[in-house]
């Protein structure tokens, strides 16, 4: 799944809900904000507010694992760009 900023599609012709696109908003606004994002976050408020039993409550397995790998590789190359 592509977290693009529409937060409307998967890019693969998939739709998504509109509680969907709101936590997807959410890891991009945090993203904008700090610049990384722990995925641990993805069970606190503003997310838990949305999404009280985490991002398996809106989004499939699959989903959740492509979310958590995307903030990591957003983490890790935002490390190596400070180290460089």
């Amino acid at each position: 799944m592509g977290l693009a900023q529409s937060g409307r599609s998967s890019g693969q012709g998939a739709t998504h809900t509109a509680t969907q696109i709101r936590f997807i908003n959410e890891i991009l606004d945090e993203l904008t904000s700090r610049g990384v994002m722990d995925p641990a976050r993805l069970y606190d408020p503003p997310f838990s507010d949305l999404a009280p039993m985490g991002p398996e409550g809106l989004f499939s397995e699959a989903e959740v694992d492509n979310i958590c790998q995307l903030l990591d590789l957003i983490t890790t190359r935002a490390m190596a760009a400070q180290a460089a």
